[in-house]
């Protein structure tokens, strides 16, 4: 073998000994590596578009299967889509009160106000009422007729 070859021998050698340490350090720290980019994703469908097919197929005479795939994720009818009006997230008062029931982790309630029962003197919270006086009915009741609530000891 002539010196070139084993000069290019070597380089290979020196190559692929530097690809398995490349790849060993990329598996261990995570490292993306020559990772092969990713395909291209499908763009993603609006409310309007899943409306018009599944309003076709009803009308096609597939209602009762739209019916129950709309009840199996959770909705009650298909949403009405008026142009050039904010779009509706429920399909009705029922789904949005049972969502808002299901969730109230969601609910933002900015007020909340912490006051002090004017018969007991027991700090109590309130919500929406900025004018609250007592914690209860009971409290309401025995400080405007000098009576003793029951409530507290």
């Amino acid at each position: 073998m002539s010196d070139m070859a084993a000069t290019i021998e070597e380089l290979r050698t020196a190559a692929a000994a530097i690809n398995d340490a490349a790849n060993w350090l990329a598996e261990m720290f995570g490292g993306a590596g020559d990772a092969e980019p990713a395909a291209p994703s499908e763009p993603a469908l609006t409310l309007e578009q899943v409306r018009a097919v599944l309003a076709d197929k009803s009308r096609q005479g597939h209602t009762a299967e739209i019916r129950s795939l709309l009840q199996k994720y959770g909705a009650a009818k298909l949403i009405k889509i008026i142009p050039k009006q904010k779009p509706r997230k429920f399909c009705s008062d029922t789904c949005r009160t049972a969502w808002w029931n299901s969730h109230p982790d969601c609910v933002d309630r900015k007020a909340v106000y912490a006051y002090t029962c004017a018969h007991c003197g027991k700090p109590f919270t309130a919500y929406g009422n900025k004018e609250r006086k007592y914690c209860s009915h009971g409290c309401y009741i025995a400080d405007r007729f000098g009576e003793e609530c029951g409530c507290c000891d």
